[in-house]
């Protein structure tokens, strides 16, 4: 089974001022791995990016806009390659 996963994933590169965040991957990730699943990640998308910005504000809205349309348009170009999101 192949999960596209979608929740406070980052840039490694870019990391954010949000206090443990990263915390998740390593259990759920290993955890797919140990259930002998594999995932998937949109690499366009850093879902954590979205913890920085101020509710209602323009770029929080920005980065709604662009990462739900990323994550849609990459849903529709890999539908083959997914059995859950």
């Amino acid at each position: 089974m192949r999960i596209l996963l979608s929740f406070l994933q980052d840039k490694v590169s870019r990391p954010h001022p949000v206090p443990s965040y990263r915390f998740w991957q390593h259990y759920i990730k290993n955890g797919i791995i140990e259930a002998e699943m594999s995932y998937i990640e949109v690499p366009e998308v850093d879902w954590a990016e979205g913890l920085v910005y101020d509710e209602g504000s323009v770029a929080l809205q920005n980065w709604q806009e662009r990462s739900w349309q990323a994550t849609l348009n990459y849903i529709k170009a890999n539908r083959q390659n997914i059995d859950i999101f």
